[in-house]
Formats: C-alpha cells, sequence, structure tokens
C-alpha cells in the first residue's frame, strides 16, 4: 500500500517537472523575440540616415524638364531652406506627373519619408 502513495507522489512532480520545462521554453522564446525586435528597432530607428541628400536627388532626375524640373527645384530649395513643410507638396506632385525608373523611385520615396519625418517634427 505504501508503495502505491509513492508511485501517486510521483506523477504530480512529473507533470510539475513538465510544466517548469515548458515554462522555460516559452521564457527563452520570449527573451528571443524581445531580442530580435529590439534590434529591428535599433535597426530602424538608430542606424536611419536622417539628412536629405538634395545632390543626390538632383543627379537622380537630371534629365526632367519643364514643370516638374520647376517641381524638383522648388522641393530641393525649400529642403535646402530647412521648410519642408513646403517641400512636401512639390514631392508628392513629382511622384505622380512623371514615369520613373525603380531608383528615381526609390530615391523619391526616401526623400518623401524623410521630409515628412522633418516637416512633423517642425510642426
Amino acid at each position: 500500500m505504501l508503495h502505491k502513495k509513492t508511485d501517486k507522489a510521483k506523477e504530480p512532480d512529473t507533470v510539475a517537472c513538465a510544466l517548469r520545462q515548458r515554462t522555460r521554453m516559452m521564457k527563452k522564446r520570449l527573451i528571443l523575440l524581445s531580442a530580435l525586435a529590439g534590434t529591428v528597432c535599433l535597426a530602424a530607428i538608430g542606424c536611419s540616415n536622417k539628412n536629405i541628400d538634395t545632390a543626390k536627388v538632383r543627379e537622380a532626375f537630371q534629365s526632367l524638364s519643364g514643370e516638374p524640373k520647376q517641381q524638383l527645384e522648388q522641393a530641393l530649395t525649400a529642403i535646402e531652406a530647412s521648410n519642408y513643410v513646403a517641400a512636401i507638396k512639390p514631392l508628392r506632385g513629382l511622384g505622380y506627373s512623371i514615369k520613373m525608373d525603380v531608383k528615381q523611385r526609390k530615391i523619391l520615396e526616401d526623400t518623401m519619408n524623410k521630409v515628412n519625418a522633418k516637416a512633423a517634427a517642425q510642426k
């Protein structure tokens, strides 16, 4: 009879041990996931370059002429004067009015994102 009690006592220990193992695994996964999320946030926020290279934009769009060229120059002049709010409308208009290759689209989107961020900080 005493033997049966010890067998019953072992069952809860086995269940408790399994629960502890699962808890440890979940903690390890949570720590790993937190570290991964932190790394992604640091890469996105801390390491991004917030400076706007107007020369790079001019170089990418040097083939423009007419109204789109005026819009680009208006936006870049506003950026150089740190008037980011005034640069938003011409850049947006430029994005809708001309056909661009992949490189030009990437440069324009990057510039617009930086201008929007700086304009939000200006307000």
